[in-house]
């Protein structure tokens, strides 16, 4: 049982962090400002990050976590639709569309 109400906690606190990532992109990442590469990086690397993390959880196929665990899914596919150039994650295409591959 700890296990199950540790994972739930932990994809909401993710779902929570990639949800003010989202916020973030939008404030403060636009397309017509050069600087947005500084800005961008750590973003990507957190969103990236977020994609290794769903796909374990997807492995385990742990059904208790399913709701919180879809949430987490559509926030981070939310940032990544936050961005302003598709070709800044041009890595993480594959991951994503099998993501979206998935059944909600």
């Amino acid at each position: 049982m700890f296990l199950s109400w540790s994972t739930l906690v932990f994809c909401s606190v993710w779902s929570a962090a990639v949800h003010a990532l989202t916020a973030f992109i939008k404030c403060f990442i636009s397309s017509d400002v050069l600087n947005d590469r500084v800005l961008l990086q750590p973003v990507l690397v957190y969103l990236n990050s977020a994609l290794s993390y769903i796909s374990a959880l997807k492995a385990k196929e742990l059904p208790y976590v399913k709701p919180a665990v879809d949430t987490f899914i559509i926030k981070t596919l939310i940032a990544y639709q936050s961005l302003p150039d598709p070709g800044s994650f041009k890595n993480d295409h594959p991951q994503i569309i099998q993501l979206c591959t998935f059944p909600f």
